[in-house]
């Protein structure tokens, strides 16, 4: 993954690779305004996966050439995904006051498995 900024035009360019459904290698460029949320995706089909990546390295050389310096990503979870289990996805859910704890409280003293428990706990 390539994550490039122009300082100047106030632009970024986002370049990765990755396959598709069908096992195709694809090269997926991302790019848009700094100031803004407009932007516009494209995605490039290749034959294998060594010709994405010389796709890949052609595009970047041309960007540095027009002024693109590389920079951290702003956002970098939104693209490293893995997988999570329910508890985590619930911790990290908003707590908000329920009047109905009352009534989950009741309900988990007639669950028998322990996990189901945890789960009703977590929420």
């Amino acid at each position: 993954m390539i994550y490039m900024e122009n300082p100047a035009k106030r632009r970024y360019y986002l370049l990765f690779i990755e396959q598709d459904l069908f096992c195709t290698w694809c090269l997926i460029r991302a790019f848009g305004s700094l100031v803004s949320n407009r932007g516009r995706r494209m995605i490039q089909v290749c034959t294998n996966e060594q010709h994405a990546w010389q796709e890949m390295w052609e595009v970047e050389y041309i960007k540095r050439q027009r002024g693109y310096i590389y920079a951290i990503m702003p956002n970098e979870d939104g693209f490293y995904l893995r997988p999570q289990t329910v508890a985590e996805i619930i911790k990290l859910k908003p707590k908000k006051k329920n009047p109905i704890t009352t009534h989950l409280t009741l309900e988990m003293e007639k669950i028998n498995n322990p996990n189901q428990q945890e789960l009703f706990r977590l929420c």
